[in-house]
Parts: C-alpha cells; sequence; structure tokens
C-alpha cells in the first residue's frame, strides 16, 4: 500500500470519534406526585449529547387507588390511563403508555413508540422535555371519582451511544512511531 494511502487510512481511522453504547437511567423527579392533576410536564439532561439513539423507555412506579363509574349497568370501579409523551415536532409523537387495571403498587416500563415518523434528533443536543399523564377514564359512564394515581418513581431509559473523547496527544503518539 502507498505511504499516501497508509496515512490516509490512518488519519481518517484517527479522527473518527468512537461510540460507545451505553443505556442510561434519568430520574423524572418533575413527575413524581399524585394525578390528579392529570398532567405534568419536565425537562432532563442526557450525560453527553449521543451520536445515536437506540430506543427510549419510560419506567413509572407507584401506587393506584380505583376510581368509580356510574353506568347504565350500575356502578363500577376503574383504573386508568397513564402516558408519557416527548415531541418530535409539533405532529411528531413518540408516547410511552399503560392502563393500569389493579388498585394498589404498581410498576411498569414500556418504550416509547411512533406511528407518526417521528425521529430522536429532538434529543441530539443532549436534552428533552417529557408530559406525563395519568388518572385519566376513557368512558361513557359518568365519572362518580376519578382514580388517583400516586407516582414515587419516574425514569428514562436511553438506550444511545455516546462518542468517546479522545487524547488530543493521539494522532502524534501514532505519527511517531511511523518517523
Amino acid at each position: 500500500m502507498p505511504r499516501n494511502s497508509l496515512t490516509s487510512l490512518l488519519l481518517l481511522c484517527f479522527l473518527a470519534r468512537p461510540a460507545h453504547a451505553v443505556v442510561v437511567e434519568i430520574p423524572l423527579p418533575g413527575l413524581l406526585g399524585a394525578y390528579p392533576p392529570v398532567l405534568r410536564t419536565t425537562s432532563f439532561e442526557l450525560s453527553a449529547p449521543p451520536s445515536a439513539i437506540h430506543g427510549v423507555s419510560l419506567r413509572i412506579s407507584g401506587t393506584l387507588e380505583f376510581g368509580m363509574l356510574d353506568c347504565e349497568e350500575g356502578q363500577f370501579p376503574t383504573g386508568c390511563n397513564a402516558r408519557g409523551d416527548m415531541w418530535d415536532a409539533p405532529s411528531h409523537l413518540w408516547s410511552a403508555g399503560y392502563y393500569m387495571d389493579m388498585a394498589g403498587y404498581f410498576s411498569w416500563t414500556q418504550p416509547f413508540e411512533t406511528s407518526s415518523g417521528a425521529t430522536w434528533n429532538f434529543l441530539a443536543d443532549g436534552s428533552g422535555e417529557i408530559t406525563f399523564q395519568a388518572g385519566y377514564v376513557l368512558t361513557w359512564c359518568f365519572e362518580l371519582r376519578p382514580p388517583t394515581v400516586t407516582v414515587t418513581e419516574a425514569v428514562l431509559i436511553v438506550d444511545a451511544e455516546f462518542p468517546v473523547a479522545i487524547e488530543s496527544s493521539t494522532w502524534g503518539k501514532i505519527k511517531a512511531l511511523y518517523r
């Protein structure tokens, strides 16, 4: 291989920033507490701007107290929906949700999914915003008492690649080997 080709190849290899794939857990204290209120929004910071994101999940733990519905057939206890949303653009949504149908302690982890063509590009600067809602019921019945959700843990789980720092003297050390 000619010397110029070898030099070009080495230069290309050492100037490329290697990335390290990791799963990062980011606590979301702004989402903790009782629902209703039905909706809370909080911002978060990744440990560094990612070079690629493979997936993001939401872990929520806490307690659920059933609500009560009054329907034509009688009165019934009800669980509720819970959902986290992140917007890539005004019409591009990522959502992770769960229907909670058992009273008492709960803990669930759901991946964010999209049907609107959303990408993870909005997290390229290493920060984002999430909206979480819980305690709502979609029904034709009359709601006598809304369900109550108390969130005690909220964590964003990010599977991403983060650039690895390279010492500035690395190229100089390699170059010195070939002199």
